[in-house]
């Protein structure tokens, strides 16, 4: 392997410096490489409904986590939510465009 090939999401690179220093309670750590708490987690759920990893969340997915969440959303207000955070209305959200509707959330 050639130095520098190995490249490391920001949640892999934390979730990898957690499990080496043990850390107990993800969620009370307050930076991670420089990155704020709350960023790495909107970027670790992000993750985790990006479930066929494109790096974007399609409609569907989105629907899916939040059935899981087992929100009382009907499938039109998940859609107009849907519809809030994708701005540029391509049909996909992005980590920039979640990670802004989540921080005006907040």
């Amino acid at each position: 392997m050639k130095p520098n090939s190995l490249k490391l999401s920001i949640s892999a690179f934390a979730l990898l410096a957690f499990s080496l220093v043990g850390a107990q309670d993800k969620t009370n750590v307050k930076s991670v490489s420089g990155v704020k708490q709350n960023q790495y987690s909107i970027e670790i759920r992000f993750d985790e409904t990006d479930t066929n990893k494109d790096k974007t969340v399609s409609l569907n997915e989105f629907k899916i986590k939040k059935k899981e969440q087992q929100t009382s959303n009907s499938d039109a207000q998940l859609e107009k939510q849907y519809a809030r955070i994708d701005t540029n209305s391509d049909n996909s959200v992005t980590l920039e465009e979640y990670m802004a509707y989540m921080s005006k959330k907040h």
